[in-house]
């Protein structure tokens, strides 16, 4: 849960930071510095994906959500972010995410924090189209739970910023899930995958120095028209992350001649911590997460 600052000067600067969303943003999450978690809603288990006629357990059980709700919400609404929790596609549950969700959904953001399923149950690519029917159903319900129109995001850590990278590149998931093009307003990846992920590298009989970039790789599918995205990735990362990250942005301004893609790489951070101190005060990460969704809501 996000603290005030302590300090006169300290919360003077956040304040201002805060102000920067503009009036009436700033209503929206100026009320963070002092919420607890009376101040989120917490709506458990909405199941987003439930096809007719078919009975599946694994559906069932992993095709599920928790909405974080703010309580306060500025006129127009407030930005929501869909987040995917990590594990390497093979486990992994919401709880990861669920102290992440409620800080941002402290400080005015709203949070659809999913599950997909995982291997072994599936294969690629049953887990990015999962997340895409999550995405979808935060854009056909969001407006109806408070969502400002245009203002979805989505992100996740690891595994699930590998899903949110793939979302960003290749359109024909969200597509066929029914979210129309530029509906999404930015992509946040935390420490993913950019290349083939190792899991599904394993389903095609390959090793982890087996370095691919196939239709499986957000790499394979940068485009110039994609939503504006911002890697998050630590310094001390897995190996070669921060690299591999940082060919996909070079790459994205560069070849793809997309502006709007960047990286912040965090001092000190760790494949883990890069995550949990986003829960932190002042984090860069936080901080840099706020203003991106600043910048792109409508």
């Amino acid at each position: 849960m996000y603290h005030s600052p302590k300090s006169p000067s300290a919360r003077f600067c956040f304040l201002r930071r805060l102000s920067q969303w503009g009036a009436a943003s700033f209503a929206m999450v100026a009320f963070a510095v002092l919420v607890s978690a009376a101040e989120v809603t917490i709506q458990r288990d909405i199941v987003y994906y439930a096809p007719d006629g078919e009975t599946d357990a694994a559906i069932d059980e992993f095709c599920r959500l928790d909405l974080y709700l703010p309580k306060v919400s500025p006129a127009g609404g407030f930005p929501l972010i869909v987040l995917f929790h990590g594990g390497g596609l093979h486990t992994g549950s919401r709880e990861r995410m669920a102290a992440l969700a409620e800080r941002f959904a402290s400080a005015g953001i709203a949070v659809a924090n999913a599950t997909y399923r995982l291997h072994p149950g599936v294969k690629f690519p049953v887990y990015v189209e999962d997340a895409a029917r999550a995405v979808a159903w935060a854009a056909q319900h969001g407006e109806s739970k408070g969502m400002r129109p245009g203002a979805l995001f989505v992100g996740g850590h690891s595994a699930g910023g590998y899903l949110a990278a793939l979302l960003a590149t290749d359109a024909q998931y969200l597509r066929k899930a029914g979210v129309s093009d530029g509906g999404v307003a930015g992509y946040i990846p935390i420490s993913g995958q950019l290349i083939t992920h190792s899991q599904v590298r394993e389903e095609l009989g390959l090793t982890r120095l087996s370095i691919l970039s196939n239709e499986a790789a957000p790499l394979y599918h940068l485009r110039r028209d994609m939503a504006p995205i911002l890697f998050l990735v630590g310094d001390k990362d897995m190996p070669a992350r921060v690299e591999e990250t940082r060919l996909f942005v070079a790459a994205a301004n560069d070849i793809a001649k997309n502006p709007n893609v960047s990286v912040l790489v965090v001092p000190d951070r760790n494949h883990g911590s890069i995550r949990s101190r986003l829960l932190t005060q002042d984090d860069p990460g936080g901080v840099a997460v706020m203003e991106f969704i600043r910048k792109w809501t409508p």
